[in-house]
């Protein structure tokens, strides 16, 4: 019965329905979230910064995704590189967080990655049209090496977040990463939603936005409140 019933309906239709189970199910995992935390509902500080980062990862994820297929060949091998770059360069930035962080504030690393990522939309598109003449293997290695350098910064955001709030006190962190799942599965199928009504461009801008407020609201973490 489901199956003929989705059979009938458009892809839009299937992904705003999809969005609105998303929703739904967020909702009563936050209020089970909250129902467990033993320090409360955390702040809304706290709240924010998390689902501006979740939201920004997965819409930049999702762009280029799209982005690299025409000049990689091939959706899989986009889909490939970009969670290769994304993972794997995340995590290195993650890993180096304390040291880079000890010199550079954390509002200054998301300031570049909202750079980075308008850098990409004004220039990307020229540049990669630029380079799809060269072989394969060299296109690969050139998606990576473009896709690193905003991947190794937006590693720092969560777990350099996480160390100003047990700074400020806090304790009991699980709020904040559920604010972050909830931003960063929801923002999977929204980006797709959006792309195909307005394009992947204002994606990316919302990626950049949600960076910015992540930037103007990291220095408020480390306040006890």
């Amino acid at each position: 019965f489901v199956h003929s019933l989705l059979h009938g309906l458009d892809g839009q239709t299937i992904l705003a329905i999809l969005l609105f189970e998303m929703i739904l199910a967020s909702l009563a995992l936050l209020f089970i979230s909250y129902r467990l935390s033993s320090s409360g509902r955390g702040r809304p500080t706290g709240w924010l910064y998390f689902a501006a980062i979740g939201l920004g990862f997965m819409m930049f994820e999702v762009t280029f995704s799209q982005r690299l297929v025409l000049f990689l060949g091939n959706p899989a091998y986009a889909l490939s590189v970009v969670m290769f770059s994304i993972l794997v360069f995340s995590g290195l930035g993650s890993m180096l967080s304390n040291r880079i962080c000890s010199k550079i504030p954390l509002s200054m690393i998301l300031v570049a990655v909202v750079v980075g990522m308008i850098l990409w939309a004004i220039g990307g598109g020229p540049l990669l049209n630029a380079l799809i003449a060269i072989p394969e293997y060299l296109r690969i290695i050139t998606a990576v090496l473009l896709l690193a350098p905003i991947s190794f910064l937006m590693g720092m955001a969560f777990p350099q977040a996480v160390k100003k709030l047990n700074e400020s006190g806090e304790r009991d962190l699980g709020i904040y990463w559920a604010w972050n799942g909830v931003a960063s599965v929801t923002a999977s199928v929204l980006a797709v939603i959006l792309a195909m009504g307005f394009g992947f461009s204002l994606v990316l801008g919302l990626a950049a936005a949600s960076y910015l407020l992540a930037a103007i609201l990291a220095p408020r973490l480390s306040r006890a409140s």
